[in-house]
């Protein structure tokens, strides 16, 4: 089968994979039978020509092999047989007639089994071409029937798919088309809706405009009514404010010189107690200028007077005032200890401001400490009172302690929560005292307790001059590096190596500015300006300072007493006013909100 009738024309253009997978079986096994043939014919023409030499070597192997014999046959029959030479000659000449009659025969019996042999080889190859060539044609045959066979089940094949895509495509298309249709429906009852709403709301829309340009006009007329009447009375009562002022300023700079006299000489007052905060004495105190620090005056302290203070001689002391909150613990002999806040004993369980990981690591100084003074004073119980602080250093050599908040923020002092010691109250039979600072520092220093940094000691004058604008130095206890523009909350000014009743100490704290909790001094009572002061006065200082006796802000169950400090504060600041007495309410408030909103930020 010639190879035109294997090739792509002959096939039809829709036949499948199996289809051409026959065509090209057939087309390997007419390669295979092809190459099979060819060495059958190259091992038949390798035999005859191996043939023809054996035939040629055989030929010559005879000749040579009789021409030997025979000469040696001759040799020995003429040893043999001397004088016979006519017989020899004789028998010679037979015996070579035999010996060429032998070589004829042997020739033509050889000449007659090669050409058997060529005839059976001829025979054998003519019946192997011809098995070989009906084999390949009923293969092809064979091939060609499977291939038609194959084609006639691949068209009936396809024309069985071409109908049923045809079929789903058409249910396809319906269902497309009805869910379109169905689709578009809603659209378009949706759009309607819509469209009947925002009429609706712009029509609205329209009549609150329009009734706020009225409004808005109102209110625009209004306001520029009561903005000329206040601008009148305003300039009024600045004129008449300013001349009243004046002439109370004159009469103060007169009557000053007698007051400080007649100060100087008052004794034996009811209480001997100072605790005056100077409010802002980081403007009253800053350098005029950036170039060049100017000095800046002593401070006339008249409370330090009236409190009979001036007869109190011996070294002062200033102290870095701590932005904490105020905490103490209280030592009995037997050693029972207890926490204190500000305002009450801490109850079983209750945590202020994480103070069991400082009191874990302190306990047994506490403990020390109180022994040693119970072995030399005579006292029954000893209070430690210090500040908590700390909670967050930002320093990158400073790690951050895990799960630890500030007690207090805008200064900074430990990453976690610390204990400085700033006095040691003593509960005597003659009532309640403060052991000498000098003594409590070594104290400090010898049991390992941190206590606040001394800046100074000498004379009191010297002492209630120091600037309180400066960068903390708490940090120096801890091992810590310096943070620059850390400043301090303030001083503390106090006798240095005395001991001082508690009802009868004289002590002095100075805060600088960013720290007060009031702005400035309150007005005369009954004075307008006295509503706008006191609002003023419910202000994040206030806040933290109240939070910091209290306890956290985050506890729900502190905001009421937190709020309560707040106005008690107030009220010691500003006194009995009648402004206060009806603003109390609106205050509470106030403080709640500001509570509220820092709650939140702190959450946030």
């Amino acid at each position: 089968m010639s190879r035109a009738l294997l090739t792509a024309d002959s096939i039809a253009p829709a036949a499948d994979a199996a289809a051409w997978t026959s065509v090209a079986y057939l087309l390997q096994s007419e390669t295979n039978l092809k190459t099979e043939l060819t060495k059958v014919s190259d091992t038949v023409a390798n035999n005859a020509r191996a043939m023809q030499d054996g035939f040629q070597t055989t030929l010559g192997d005879a000749n040579k092999y009789t021409d030997d014999r025979m000469n040696q046959f001759r040799n020995d029959m003429m040893g043999l047989l001397n004088g016979t030479e006519d017989k020899l000659s004789k028998a010679e000449s037979s015996l070579g007639q035999r010996m060429s009659q032998v070589d004829t025969d042997v020739r033509q019996a050889l000449a007659d089994e090669l050409a058997a042999l060529c005839e059976r080889i001829d025979k054998e190859f003519t019946a192997a071409r011809t098995d070989m060539t009906n084999f390949t044609e009923a293969k092809s045959q064979e091939g060609k029937s499977n291939l038609d066979n194959q084609r006639k089940d691949l068209d009936d094949a396809m024309s069985a798919a071409a109908q049923e895509v045809d079929k789903k495509l058409g249910d396809m298309k319906a269902l497309v088309d009805k869910t379109l249709q169905d689709d578009n429906d809603a659209k378009q009852r949706d759009q309607k809706d819509r469209d009947e709403r925002t009429n609706r709301s712009e029509s609205e829309i329209w009549l609150k405009i329009q009734r706020l340009d009225e409004l808005l006009q109102e209110l625009k007329e209004t306001s520029t009514e009561a903005t000329e009447g206040l601008r009148h009375s305003s300039n009024k009562s600045l004129t008449d404010f300013k001349d009243e002022a004046t002439g109370r300023l004159d009469g103060l700079d007169e009557e000053n010189t007698r007051i400080r006299s007649a100060i100087l000489e008052v004794e034996n007052l009811a209480t001997r107690r100072v605790d005056w905060v100077i409010k802002d004495a980081s403007k009253r105190l800053r350098p005029n200028s950036a170039s060049k620090a100017s000095l800046h005056t002593s401070w006339f302290s008249p409370k330090f007077d009236m409190a009979g203070a001036s007869d109190v001689g011996g070294d002062w002391c200033v102290t870095e005032k701590i932005h904490g909150a105020n905490f103490s613990i209280h030592v009995e002999r037997s050693g029972a200890l207890r926490c204190a806040k500000r305002t009450a004993f801490l109850k079983e369980h209750e945590d202020f401001f994480g103070h069991y990981s400082m009191l874990s690591r302190y306990r047994a100084q506490f403990l020390s400490l109180a022994r040693e003074v119970f072995e030399t004073i005579e006292t029954s119980s000893v209070a430690l009172f210090g500040e908590l602080c700390g909670g967050r250093y930002p320093h990158e050599e400073a790690p951050e302690e895990p799960h630890t908040r500030p007690v207090q923020t805008g200064v900074w002092y430990n990453p976690g929560v610390e204990f400085v010691l700033f006095d040691i109250g003593l509960a005597g039979t003659s009532g309640r005292c403060f052991m000498a600072f000098k003594t409590v520092v070594e104290l400090a220093a010898k049991h390992k307790l941190p206590s606040v940094p001394v800046l100074l000691v000498g004379p009191r004058g010297d002492c209630t001059n120091f600037n309180p604008r400066f960068e903390s130095k708490v940090f120096a206890a801890f091992g810590l590096p310096a943070i620059s523009g850390n400043f301090a909350e303030g001083v503390v000014v106090k006798p240095w190596d005395r001991e001082t009743a508690a009802e009868d100490r004289p002590i002095l704290k100075v805060k600088t500015q960013e720290f007060c909790e009031g702005d400035g001094c309150p007005p005369a009572a009954g004075d307008p300006a006295m509503r706008d002061y006191l609002l003023a006065q419910v202000n994040d200082n206030r806040l933290d300072s109240a939070a910091s006796k209290v306890g956290s802000l985050e506890l729900a169950d502190n905001w009421e007493a937190i709020v309560d400090l707040i106005l008690e504060d107030i009220v010691q600041d500003v006194g009995d006013d009648p402004t206060l007495s009806a603003l109390q309410p609106q205050l509470r408030c106030e403080a709640f909100d500001l509570l509220t909103r820092r709650r939140l930020a702190l959450t946030t």
